[in-house]
């Protein structure tokens, strides 16, 4: 039996345990995934979406986690400690990022009618096929080599595969998407962990960007599986995303 150090994406399941999803997979259920046993989720307060480090074995039914080095990067204690999400402040962007530090003409278009900061939230509203996928890609590649320390993390629901590759190959981010190819459960399951990801790294004092494509499609898939079928579940999914 052998141990190895292993860090994945925290998913709980209904019985109190869990497992450690892979980024690369867009946290979709893999047999491969490290399962972590309710014990270590009651003592490390384990929430969805937490970046998990620690030493796991294995043995013949499953991977199994022996115990946790590090969450999202902090020891237990400090993870433990860390204010909610709810709870922390909103406040107006006060540093800019200068997207044009790429050489990009579109984007000293954007500095100039559209600065952004940390903090913002914007909209791009097009027709189809006017170049917002390539939009979207400009910016990540921009924000990336200003400032690599931020996490990007660009979320693409019910995209073309095509495009999905594209992305993954086009940009140094990660890449969580859910293509046109798969059910309408799968997407909302993607932007539910999705956005637990991204609550959990703000908690924990990480800088993000976050880079969707699209509210339209994600709206809808959230309606599909919603049973009042109304815009109360859009409203959910726009609030979240913001």
């Amino acid at each position: 039996m052998t141990e190895t150090i292993t860090t994945g994406i925290f998913n709980k399941t209904e019985n109190g345990a869990g497992y450690l999803r892979k980024p690369e997979n867009s946290f979709m259920p893999d047999e491969t995934d490290v399962f972590v046993p309710k014990e270590i989720v009651d003592k490390c307060q384990l929430v969805d979406g937490a970046t998990v480090t620690g030493p796991f074995k294995e043995d013949e039914k499953k991977p199994t986690l022996i115990s946790v080095s590090k969450i999202c990067n902090l020891s237990i204690e400090k993870f433990i400690k860390r204010k909610p999400y709810n709870r922390l402040p909103a406040i107006s962007p006060n540093k800019r990022c200068l997207l044009s530090t790429s050489g990009d003409k579109s984007m000293r278009v954007l500095d100039l009618i559209t600065p952004i900061g940390k903090g913002t939230r914007g909209l791009i509203v097009s027709p189809p096929k006017s170049g917002k996928t390539t939009i979207l890609q400009k910016i990540a590649q921009s924000i990336c080599k200003k400032d690599p320390s931020v996490k990007i993390i660009i979320l693409l629901i019910d995209e073309r595969p095509e495009e999905v590759t594209w992305f993954r190959r086009s940009v140094n981010a990660t890449v969580l998407a859910s293509s046109s190819d798969q059910s309408v459960k799968d997407h909302t399951y993607l932007v539910e962990l999705t956005m637990g990801y991204i609550q959990t790294e703000l908690e924990c004092g990480h800088d993000v960007v976050v880079l969707v494509d699209s509210l339209t499609r994600m709206g809808r898939a959230f309606n599909l599986t919603s049973k009042d079928r109304g815009t109360n579940s859009f409203r959910w999914c726009w609030y979240s995303s913001a």
